[in-house]
Order: C-alpha cells, then sequence, then structure tokens
C-alpha cells in the first residue's frame, strides 16, 4: 500500500491537472447557425441608403449573444452611396461596407442576458477589429460601449481609431474600473450595447469578436477531489493498521 497510494495520488492530481479549464470569454458574435436548435440564427444582412435605417432582431444561445436577443442596427450617414452589415452564417465576424460615398454607424444592442453576472469571472471586455480598411484618406472608427445595470449605466469610448494602412487591426479593452462605469453592478448586467461609428465616407470594417475577457474561476471539481483524497488517506490509514496488527 506505501507503494500503490503514491502512485494513486500522482494519478489523480495528474488528472485534475488535465482537466479541461472553464472558458474565460463569450463570445457576442459568434453563432452556431444550426436551425435544428429551435432558436433565430443569429445571420444577418443589412443595406441601407439615402439616410436611410434597417434593422434586424435575433434570439441567441449562451454560445453566441448569451441567450439574449441582439438588435442590428445600421444607419446611413446620409450623404449618399450605401452602407451594409453582414453577419454569415459560418463566419466569425461582423463585416461592415461604406462604399466611396458613405459611411454609416452600425448599433448592436444585446439585452435579456441569461448569465448576467460579469462581476465574479470577468474583469474586462474586449472588442476585436481584424480589419479596419482606408476609405478616402485614412479609415477612422469611433466605438462606444454601453453597459446597463439595475445599479446604473456606463458608457466608455474608445476614441478615435485612426488607420492610415489597409488591413489595420486592433484589439480595444473596456476594463470594468474605467470610471465612466462607475454605476454599473457588474454582477447584474441587464444590457450591452456596441456603437461603432465610421466618421469617413468609404472606411469599411470588421467586428472580430465582442468578448467578456478575465482570470477563470476556480475549477468546480477541486472540492469534489480533496473530498476523494481524504477517504484516500483514511483507507491507507486503515490499510496501516491491518498491517501492523
Amino acid at each position: 500500500m506505501r507503494v500503490l497510494l503514491p502512485q494513486l495520488c500522482l494519478g489523480i492530481f495528474t488528472a485534475l491537472a488535465c482537466l479541461p479549464a472553464a472558458a474565460n470569454h463569450v463570445d457576442f458574435i459568434q453563432d452556431d447557425s444550426d436551425p435544428s436548435n429551435g432558436v433565430t440564427n443569429a445571420t444577418f444582412s443589412l443595406t441601407s441608403s439615402a439616410g436611410g435605417t434597417s434593422t434586424d432582431t435575433q434570439v441567441g444561445e449562451p454560445a453566441d449573444i448569451l441567450g439574449g436577443q441582439r438588435v442590428v442596427t445600421l444607419v446611413h450617414d446620409g450623404f449618399g452611396g450605401s452602407v451594409t452589415a453582414e453577419k454569415l452564417a459560418g463566419t466569425d465576424y461582423i463585416g461592415v461596407t461604406n462604399d466611396n460615398t458613405a459611411a454609416g454607424i452600425l448599433t448592436l444592442d444585446y439585452s435579456a442576458f441569461e448569465d448576467a453576472d460579469f462581476a465574479s469571472r470577468w474583469s474586462r471586455i474586449d472588442v476585436s477589429l481584424p480589419l479596419i480598411d482606408i476609405g478616402v484618406g485614412d479609415g477612422e472608427l469611433d466605438v462606444m460601449l454601453t453597459i446597463e445595470s439595475s445599479a446604473g449605466v456606463g458608457t466608455a469610448a474608445s476614441g478615435r481609431i485612426e488607420q492610415s494602412v489597409t488591413g489595420g487591426s486592433t484589439v480595444l479593452s473596456f476594463p470594468f474600473n474605467d470610471p465612466a462605469f462607475s454605476g454599473v453592478d457588474f454582477s447584474d448586467v441587464d444590457r450591452i450595447t456596441a456603437v461603432f461609428d465610421t466618421a469617413i465616407i468609404g472606411t469599411d470594417f470588421r467586428i472580430g469578436g465582442i468578448t467578456r475577457e478575465g482570470s477563470p474561476a476556480v475549477p468546480e471539481p477541486v472540492a469534489a477531489s480533496l473530498a476523494v483524497l481524504g477517504l484516500l488517506g483514511g483507507f491507507a490509514q486503515k490499510r496501516t493498521r491491518i498491517v501492523r496488527s
């Protein structure tokens, strides 16, 4: 038993080390595009022109838009041409195309979350933009994030993102400790609104992800595993007494 117990413990600790870590982020953009699950696929294709506004609403799952509702609104700047926003099945981004005589504003409004507790595992929201393509001059984009809770509302802005090189990429972080969010209760989030405003005509961009980020929670199996180790320890003591007697 003196030989087997250390080996058994080593095996248990090895198994614990190999347990899959809890995911530390949830993407607000992805969808599984599976019509068999009974929910509306979170895909859309909107076009607006001549100062028009287009809107589409999807119901999502916990794996994509947190099991709530996403309302997508596209507003044309009114100067001419057209603006298009698309989230196609099988893609991992939302693409916005402004032609050479137009610019627009895309709003993603998320509400009715199934899991509204952001504070226990996450410390910020990251917005990844794998593409900001130049328009007539440099590409420019403003991003604003509004978070609503039962306690209050906060809005943080990225400031203007300027990209002078086609294909420029960036990641914006909106930390929960930003003073702009001082009135928000992150343990009880009700709604998040992300606004993407192109100021220069012809500026195209992609949203690669809007994710909650932070340190993962302590794995739940740890407590149960410690209890198992306690039982094994008691068993080892009993075996030792039997051998000595």
